[in-house]
């Protein structure tokens, strides 16, 4: 068969896309015939038509005409509960090979069903990553867990579940790209890990490992996996004993640290601990900070966490560093930039976010910052602060910001918290309309919401700067006054996207365009 007969799963995602009433088809047995559904799509009537049954090298020429809604990844839900029919089994092989990723959390699968109809044979051909987080599942690994798979992610709770897995993955290991192994049972960490032969020949047989450890790692077992040359992902809670000799992680690249209290001193003691030349992303998270609910009015003062930012400075190669708290910071001194010192002195660093803490910084500061992070191309300090907690007002005024047309040369995202001046602020701020070179595209500003004018005074002046920018999460409410009046967060960020936007259109009618944005 000619592989351009191919076409006609193409033809057949088009025509499940397509209103059958749009063409008097009624009865679901009808289907369209290829010119009404090549129609019904103008994107793909003519490369369809043109070369549908003449010449076609490639399938990719048609499915790169196709709308992005049928080429995006969709999600869904398989649920086997009893014994398929033969009819069933000939609808799921027919979709299966358009399948490549599957996470698996539910236990009500009719599992030996499915192990007795692929006995010794791979249940989705074309699946390339596996999520499990059933100790259900572990026993049927083997219908997942073969070749295009290159990532496996599995859920350990009991040394038995550790046995199947290595059993199944041993075979395929080296074709295995990534492999997570998320432990929670304490026993597993304490005494498996670090005795098991097997379990060490798997892990070093792989080209890359991530582990999750859910609980508190003991030091002998923090020891064994800074020897294991594969380790490049690990993400671990703050232990309650630190080892006292070094962690050399040499082939760690992203380490995630979280905390469940907060404990300082015991988070800078780890990072000090911890030797990885070869680390490129480090986060610092407090556990289930998603779920908090309610105020907090636990502070913390700025000299725990330059504790914490100290030793994060040796890490000389760090791209990204992500540091969330719901705690609020205090008295940074100088401006906060001070407390900052530590990460400056990293000048590979393109990717920085800190939360809920106000850095109060400066025009002065910004350039600073702009000399010590050439790279930098994702900078939020500061902005993202939930309503529930009272900061301290902002102190960077939003006039500040026209530093960033001329510096941060390659920024695409800023994100910080500021304040607008209720006295003509804007005026003769910022380059020349139309000279701006700034090429960020998405700006988080917590305290932008005001009043009705300070909106299209702002658009204005962040058009200006800002030239292909949009504003996102809007995280202040505003004032009662402004909430009473419908001056919502997200109706100010509509209506100063809106501005910004029309005023770009003015400007480029008037034959003034800035420099265009890096793709």
């Amino acid at each position: 068969m000619h592989r351009c007969l191919q076409v006609a799963d193409i033809v057949y995602t088009v025509a499940r896309h397509i209103e059958g009433d749009a063409f008097g088809y009624r009865n679901k047995g009808c289907m369209p015939d290829l010119l009404r559904m090549a129609l019904a799509c103008r994107s793909f009537c003519e490369p369809a038509l043109a070369r549908l049954w003449r010449h076609l090298d490639d399938l990719a020429v048609l499915a790169r005409t196709l709308p992005a809604e049928m080429l995006k990844e969709r999600k869904g839900r398989l649920a086997l509960v009893r014994s398929p029919s033969k009819a069933q089994w000939v609808a799921f092989e027919r979709f299966a090979r358009y399948i490549r990723t599957v996470h698996q959390e539910l236990d009500s699968v009719d599992w030996n069903s499915i192990a007795a109809r692929y006995p010794g044979d791979q249940l989705l051909p074309s699946l390339r990553c596996f999520h499990s987080l059933s100790d259900t599942l572990s026993q049927y690994l083997p219908i997942f867990v073969r070749p295009p798979l290159v990532q496996l992610y599995v859920e350990v709770k009991s040394i038995r579940t550790v046995d199947i897995v290595i059993e199944c993955v041993s075979s395929c290991a080296k074709d295995l790209e990534m492999f997570v192994l998320q432990v929670q049972e304490v026993d597993v960490m304490t005494r498996y890990i670090p005795e098991s032969q097997e379990l060490a020949e798997v892990m070093l047989s792989m080209e890359s490992l991530f582990l999750c450890a859910a609980g508190a790692i003991p030091p002998r077992t923090l020891e064994y996996l800074g020897s294991l040359s594969t380790l490049t992902r690990f993400e671990i809670e703050v232990p309650r004993d630190i080892p006292l000799a070094p962690l050399p992680f040499l082939a760690l690249e992203v380490l995630t640290i979280q905390y469940g209290e907060w404990l300082p001193a015991t988070i800078a003691t780890l990072l000090e601990r911890i030797s990885a030349p070869n680390l490129i992303e480090l986060h610092i998270y407090e556990d289930g900070i998603s779920e908090l609910e309610g105020p907090n009015d636990m502070h913390i003062t700025s000299s725990e966490i330059c504790d914490i930012l100290t030793p994060v400075e040796k890490f000389a190669q760090l791209r990204q560093f992500h540091f969330f708290t719901h705690m609020i910071v205090w008295e940074l001194p100088e401006g906060g930039l001070q407390t900052l010192k530590p990460l400056i002195a990293l000048r590979e660093l393109e990717h920085i976010w800190i939360k809920d803490m106000d850095f109060m910084l400066r025009k002065s500061d910004f350039e600073a910052l702009a000399d010590a992070w050439p790279e930098m191309r994702y900078l939020r300090l500061g902005d993202g602060v939930p309503e529930k907690l009272e900061m301290p007002e902002p102190m960077t005024p939003l006039a500040d910001l026209a530093v960033f047309a001329d510096h941060f040369p390659r920024l695409e995202m800023l994100g910080l918290r500021v304040f607008i001046p209720r006295e003509g602020w804007c005026k003769k701020i910022g380059p020349p309309y139309g000279q701006s070179t700034s090429r960020v595209r998405e700006l988080s500003l917590s305290g932008l919401v005001g009043h009705r004018r300070d909106w299209r005074i702002s658009a204005a002046f962040l058009s200006n700067v800002f030239p292909h920018a949009a504003l996102c999460n809007p995280e202040s409410e505003g004032t009662d006054e402004d909430r009473a009046e419908g001056d919502t967060p997200r109706r100010a960020r509509d209506m100063m996207n809106k501005t910004m936007k029309l005023l770009g259109q003015l400007m480029n009618q008037a034959g003034v365009r800035p420099p265009a944005a890096s793709a």
